[in-house]
């Protein structure tokens, strides 16, 4: 038997025997592009492909020791209309209740995920097998990224970083109550305020056109959220 000398060619080897043992098709590149990755899936025209991530959210409370470390958010999205869904916000999230998110995601009336057909997510622990069948009875094929490439999952990626350095960042957060109220400013700001240039600089959710579009255009004012740290900047009707 021939050792690999090499450490990163002795990890490669090991996350390809993972891969084929969960029968996952991956490519064999760690920091393949996102377009290949996905290109390698082969999701066909009917299939409607969503992304999704857990995030750890540092907070200060008295009582943090017997609460837990932080709140996991757990954002996903459509690639393309970008809309962000908050599946849930938790202190110390485990296996049972990543299982009842799963259900509400699969929801016949309003579950996110209930048109979907793939999911595509990291290799967190709380990803468990009990989650993949719960998906897959509602008709979702999860797909896991390779270990380590976060760029292979790119859209989930690029809404963290966008909620951490234009909201999470700037505020010391003192709960889940807290938590709550500023996901819920910061992706209010995210749908409607918020020109995205990967949608051709367009609102997610525009407003409804006016009735009159001969009207006088008045001056421009600023609408804020969360003391001004987020702002948006339109001209309404005079």
């Amino acid at each position: 038997m021939e050792f690999a000398e090499d450490d990163n060619v002795i990890q490669a080897l090991s996350a390809k025997r993972t891969d084929q043992a969960l029968h996952v098709r991956i490519l064999p590149w760690r920091s393949c592009r996102s377009d290949r990755f996905l290109d390698a899936q082969n999701f066909d025209c009917a299939s409607v492909a969503l992304s999704v991530d857990l995030v750890s959210v540092p907070y200060q409370e008295p009582w943090r020791r017997l609460l837990g470390e932080g709140l996991d958010h757990l954002p996903s999205g459509p690639f393309k209309s970008r809309a962000v869904h908050i599946a849930g916000v938790h202190i110390d999230p485990d296996g049972a209740w990543m299982m009842q998110v799963a259900r509400n995601l699969l929801d016949p009336i309003d579950g996110f995920l209930r048109n979907a057909t793939h999911l595509i997510h990291d290799r967190d622990p709380l990803f468990t097998q009990a989650w993949t069948t719960i998906l897959a009875t509602g008709g979702v094929d999860c797909v896991p990224i390779p270990a380590k490439s976060p760029n292979c999952n790119p859209y989930a990626e690029r809404v963290v970083r966008t909620v951490r350095s234009e909201c999470l960042d700037h505020f010391v957060i003192f709960g889940e109550r807290h938590l709550r109220h500023l996901l819920r400013e910061c992706f209010a700001h995210y749908h409607s305020e918020r020109y995205h240039q990967g949608i051709g600089s367009r609102l997610i959710l525009p407003p409804p056109a006016p009735a009159a579009d001969n009207a006088t255009l008045g001056a421009v004012r600023c609408r804020s959220r969360l003391g001004g740290q987020l702002n948006f900047y339109l001209r309404e009707a005079a």
